[in-house]
């Protein structure tokens, strides 16, 4: 459905801040605006819970180009998006196309989920202004017992599920003076049965959550690090 609308918005790039009235002005004063894309926290499918959120920060006086320097360079991704992400590494780059792997670690209460995600990622550039791209996951891997003498990695699709595929959205509208970054992530996740659904819903929720605003808010640090200005000394 996701992919649907962007190909259906692909000449126009309708986005997502502009779909409620005074969000654009929100993200342009410098906030990090986050919410379930379509209202609901989840979506109840055959197994499984679908969870999509989307947000949108303002990285001013950049350029588009200025902001791909970050989001694809996949080998720092530790050193711009950690300690979410643990480790990261280019795997192929074919010009448009590209593949790398992810380790994430996160805690919430007394939970730790630990994963390492294989992704594909195509680029899509409708004009010098306007840019998008989609990652889809290859492989997710759960890592049991994470941190501790027994830490393994499992076989993909087993273990607790706490996300099972994951497709993300990344859209640049450069307009302002500077570049609008909106970035949608939907996962995948086991059906969560009544007797657990106390505790691990809302820590699911929240991973799906914090995600989106963690990576925002670093896209943005990075980029104002690496293209700020470097100040003049005196003689």
């Amino acid at each position: 459905m996701a992919e649907s609308r962007l190909r259906s918005d692909e000449g126009r790039q309708v986005l997502w801040m502009d779909e409620v009235p005074g969000r654009r002005n929100r993200v342009r004063s410098g906030e990090i605006v986050v919410a379930t894309t379509n209202g609901k926290s989840h979506q109840a499918v055959p197994h499984g819970l679908i969870h999509d959120w989307s947000g949108a920060i303002f990285v001013p006086k950049v350029s588009i180009p200025d902001v791909l320097a970050v989001i694809q360079d996949y080998d720092r991704y530790a050193e711009y998006y950690g300690p979410t992400m643990r480790s990261a590494k280019l795997l192929n780059r074919d010009g448009d196309h590209e593949s790398f792997r992810v380790r994430y670690v996160r805690k919430a209460l007394f939970v730790i989920a630990a994963l390492d995600v294989e992704y594909e990622v195509q680029d899509y550039r409708i004009d010098k202004h306007r840019w998008y791209s989609v990652a889809r996951s290859t492989s997710v891997r759960e890592i049991q017992n994470y941190g501790q003498p027994g830490e393994r990695i499992l076989p993909a699709d087993q273990g607790d599920g706490y996300v099972w595929r994951a497709c993300g959205i990344s859209r640049l509208d450069e307009s302002d003076g500077g570049v609008y970054v909106e970035q949608e992530s939907i996962a995948l996740s086991r059906s969560i049965p009544l007797s657990l659904r106390w505790l691990v819903e809302p820590f699911v929720e929240r991973l799906s959550r914090d995600l989106v605003v963690g990576s925002l808010r670093h896209t943005r640090d990075a980029v104002l690090c690496v293209h700020s200005p470097i100040p003049e000394t005196g003689n």
